[in-house]
């Protein structure tokens, strides 16, 4: 029964034992009107003027912003430089701008020096080596402490690695990484780095080799949509075998080959002999043997992956008749930048001749 209601009922009732014109009921009406009205206002039922209004507008929910953090990591080992010197991470990330909706980037390191001095730590572009974001390690940073510096990476997909700066003191960092912050509401577009690989891996096994710290990742589909793109990246480093390597080739005809340099290889140290003649028989004297080949030898620099001709210059046939002997072949590399000559046949009138070496640098 509402207020109204109660109040018809009320006065209805007092009507009967109460005259309408007399004082008493004149006096019971206003209370009665001033009691529904003050029950009314502190009732906590809504009032037209409130805000929202009789029936409440419904609300929109507001919820705050979601970040989706990105990691990639650059070194999970320790990274070092004594005083006075530089140290550059051996692994190489790339970030590819392309790759991230409306990003902010961090980078980040867990690091510490050994004395009250300040120092620094570098993300550097790995080809040009341009310092691309610096993290400053306080004085005082005795204990490892997570630090980090907002920075803007090159436009595009760049390689980059770690550089421990020259400052005069012993300092080092356990992990370094890039943190990508994305907002969740936005995002179109990602890349997130699962790591597999150990920390170090060397080998001169020429058979394949397992990891010795693997870690092992387990994919299931069904939690991915769309399906990603997947790329599987390492860095490593090729060291030369040894500090020489001979390569050698020889013929008993005249052969054109190529060399290749390799990777590694910086200098080539070029030795190249010419074929001995035939000997044989002279019309008019003694026989005699053939002329020996020349020698040549010479250091040129080279990049791996350079071809160069290389002639192998063949041995002169003896004689069947007095005076027929053949003469040799020269021996060249890159078209006769070096030149062994060969060595002459005997003629009817006399003996072979030696090689001589016009274009063989020494």
């Amino acid at each position: 029964m509402s207020s109204i209601k109660l109040w018809k009922t009320t006065l209805i009732k007092i009507s009967r034992f109460l005259p309408r014109s007399s004082a008493s009921w004149r006096i019971l009406r206003g209370l009665l009107i001033f009691a529904v009205i003050f029950g009314w206002i502190f009732s906590g039922f809504p009032r037209i003027w409130q805000k929202p209004p009789i029936p409440p507008k419904i609300q929109k929910a507001q919820a705050a912003n979601t970040l989706i953090r990105q990691e990639i990591n650059i070194t999970d080992a320790y990274l070092g430089s004594a005083s006075g010197a530089y140290a550059t991470s051996s692994a190489i990330i790339q970030i590819d701008t392309a790759q991230y909706t409306s990003p902010t980037y961090r980078f980040e390191a867990v690091a510490s020096t050994t004395s009250s001095l300040a120092s620094n730590i570098y993300l550097k572009n790995a080809t040009t080596f341009a310092i691309v974001a610096t993290i400053a390690i306080p004085t005082l940073t005795t204990s490892y402490t997570r630090l980090y510096s907002a920075f803007t990476p090159t436009s595009g997909a760049n390689n980059y690695v770690v550089v421990m700066g020259n400052e005069a003191v012993q300092k080092g960092a356990i992990a370094t990484r890039i943190v990508i912050l994305q907002n969740a509401a936005t995002l179109s577009n990602t890349e997130t780095q699962i790591e597999i690989g150990s920390n170090v891996i060397a080998t001169s096994s020429i058979v394949t080799t397992p990891m010795s710290n693997p870690k092992y990742w387990y994919y299931d589909s069904s939690k991915w949509d769309p399906l990603p793109t997947f790329y599987a990246e390492v860095t490593y480093r090729d060291y030369q075998v040894a500090s020489t390597t001979t390569y050698t080739t020889a013929t008993t005809t005249t052969t054109n080959t190529t060399y290749v340099a390799s990777r590694g290889v910086s200098y080539v140290q070029v030795e190249a002999w010419g074929g001995g003649a035939g000997g044989g028989a002279i019309a008019t004297d003694a026989g005699g043997g053939g002329g020996g080949g020349g020698y040549a030898k010479s250091i040129f620099a080279i990049s791996a992956g350079t071809s160069k001709a290389l002639v192998i210059g063949r041995g002169g046939a003896v004689d069947v008749l007095p005076g027929t002997a053949t003469a040799a072949a020269s021996s060249t590399y890159d078209g006769g930048v070096v030149l062994a000559d060969a060595g002459g046949g005997t003629n009817s009138t006399a003996r072979g001749y030696g090689g001589i070496r016009p274009r063989s640098p020494n």
